[in-house]
């Protein structure tokens, strides 16, 4: 029998495509873990909501392309005021369904993230809740003042440089998390590797048994061969 220090990859190799069904049988197991982990953590969902900024400007194709071009150099302050205080409370003193007045401005922040599209002038508003109907309330509280709240800051003279216009207001984009598929694949790649482990270890252990074993064996020959002469 080799010693661990002289056995070579391709040995290890062969005792775990030795071992192939009992990895197999504890991906299986481990999916199933993960599966089962992930239909007990409390699911968080998303909505979202998508405004388009516009400058208004002449019926033409020229004037509709300076238009989306002006929206795009504004909308990175739009995305920072889709998460301000100022926002934020006022769509809690709204009082929009499913939200609550007197909730801070800090517990809304943390259930909404703000991005844009660097190709057009697109500001997409994104929510969660405990449930579809939480996020989507709130996506559309956002989507109803977010536009008027642009109206009043960017008040110029009584009238708005910009506008935004809902594109869509209260999209269900479903379960945030957990992600089912990645809490099958960690449980199936975590029991995969502990098995493997074992079964490298429990080769080794046999192994250093199957030596002792052989070396008593010798041992026991050679006294009853001094024995016998």
């Amino acid at each position: 029998m080799k010693s661990p220090s002289t056995r070579t990859v391709g040995e290890y190799a062969h005792i775990l495509l030795r071992g192939g069904i009992v990895l197999i049988c504890a991906a299986i197991a481990g999916g199933l873990a993960g599966w089962l982990a992930a239909e007990m953590t409390p699911k968080t969902y998303e909505s979202q909501a998508r405004l388009f900024i516009v400058a208004p400007g002449s019926a033409t194709v020229s004037g509709a392309r300076t238009s989306g071009l002006a929206g795009q150099l504004r909308a990175s302050s739009y995305r920072e005021l889709a998460t301000s205080d100022q926002l934020l409370m006022r769509v809690a003193a709204a009082q929009w369904p499913g939200i609550d007045p007197g909730t801070p401005p800090a517990d809304l922040r943390e259930r909404v993230v703000a991005s844009i599209e660097p190709t057009n002038a697109v500001l997409t508003i994104t929510t969660t809740g405990d449930t579809p109907q939480a996020a989507q309330q709130l996506s559309a509280a956002l989507a109803g003042e977010m536009p008027k709240l642009v109206v009043e800051v960017d008040n110029l003279n009584g009238r708005a440089p910009y506008e935004l216009k809902t594109i869509d207001a209260a999209t269900d984009m479903g379960v945030s998390s957990p992600k089912l598929l990645t809490y099958i694949g960690l449980g199936a790649a975590i029991a995969v590797v502990f098995t493997a482990v074992a079964l490298l270890a429990f080769s080794l252990l046999r192994n250093k048994v199957d030596d002792a074993l052989g070396v008593s064996n010798t041992l026991r020959a050679t006294r009853e061969l001094e024995k016998s002469q």
